[in-house]
């Protein structure tokens, strides 16, 4: 049900295992962005425990750089977000609970699911960064150590429960 929902909201998906297909998959999102159509990118490429932000990777950055490449715009906008779990039941979590809500690693999905919802209510912060105007002289890699460095920012800032005192 997941990977059908995601397939019909037009989800780009990656196989980590097969880097030779980067190229392929940057020119998908590369005709996404030319279109109009947002992109969310999660530059980790994978999930973790919900303690800490995990190094970027940088190859799918790219796709921006073709997209300014074939179309006629000086840059596009990249507006970094964290998202993080923060509280249970209106309790905040602290590090020893994160990983109980996050879905990471080897862990099947269904029984983690059924132990997630168990929990009951809780909460999430979204924290948005401010817009980054990316050009053609931005290295990919320098714009995913940017965009990792804000968001590592934002992301303490939720955990901490001061998401906006953080977003410059």
């Amino acid at each position: 049900l997941i990977g059908w929902i995601a397939r019909v909201r037009g989800t780009v998906f990656v196989d980590r295992s097969r880097r030779g297909r980067t190229p392929e998959v940057n020119a998908d999102i590369s005709a996404r962005l030319r279109a109009g159509q947002a992109i969310v990118l999660f530059g980790e490429g994978t999930s973790n425990d919900g303690n800490r932000v995990l190094p970027f990777r940088t190859a799918l950055f790219g796709a921006i750089n073709d997209t300014l490449d074939q179309i006629n715009l000086d840059a596009l906008s990249v507006q970094p977000l964290a998202i993080s779990y923060t509280h249970v039941q209106g309790i905040p979590l602290g590090r020893q609970f994160r990983p109980l809500m996050a879905w990471y690693g080897d862990m099947a999905l269904t029984p983690h699911l059924w132990s997630f919802l168990r929990w009951g209510a809780f909460d999430a912060t979204i924290a948005w960064g401010a817009p980054v105007a990316s050009n053609r002289q931005t290295d990919r890699k320098a714009r995913a150590l940017a965009m990792e460095a804000t968001i590592r920012r934002l992301a303490a800032g939720a955990r901490r429960e001061r998401p906006f005192a953080v977003a410059g």
